[in-house]
């Protein structure tokens, strides 16, 4: 057994995992805050950023109507909401206003998986740190609504489609 009584594989069957959290919207952190909070304090660890469509996560709901599919209509412009992914390659975290997420992944440059302890130490360490910023800087507190892990596997007996 690993740390923590997890289970410890010689070769784990998991290529991707992400820890995220869904936080309840924060009056006034827009797109340029989210930037400039990496620009503060993930560019030394993650310098590339890109831009990408907002992801709506979902919500998970328990009791009655809990299986009931959502729906939405939009008229008129979008609030622009863009999600930022900050890369080096193995780490990527994903950031956007109501969410945030970190995950870390094998690569060719880096084919030995991340070990959970250590993902969720960068995890909680890189949330601690939105947290902060968003206090520091508009006097407010994140509050997560819901969290969430999801481990990706590795595709086995997949044939080369060339």
């Amino acid at each position: 057994m690993g740390t923590e009584g997890l289970p410890d594989f010689d070769a784990p069957p998991v290529v991707e995992t992400v820890l995220a959290v869904r936080i309840r919207d924060v009056m006034g952190f827009d797109a340029p805050r989210l930037v400039k909070f990496w620009d503060d304090r993930l560019s030394a660890d993650l310098p590339t950023i890109e831009e990408r469509p907002p992801y709506d996560a979902p919500i998970e709901q328990f009791g009655q109507g809990s299986g009931t599919p959502r729906m939405a209509l939009q008229v008129g412009t979008a609030m622009p909401s863009p999600r930022f992914f900050c890369s080096s390659g193995s780490d990527l975290v994903q950031l956007q206003q109501d969410w945030f997420a970190y995950n870390w992944r094998k690569t060719p440059d880096n084919p030995d998986y991340t070990r959970y302890e250590k993902g969720r130490a960068k995890f909680k360490r890189w949330l601690m740190d939105l947290g902060s910023y968003v206090q520091e800087t508009l006097g407010e507190t994140l509050i997560p609504t819901q969290c969430e892990v999801t481990y990706i596997k590795a595709r086995v007996g997949l044939r080369d489609p060339r």
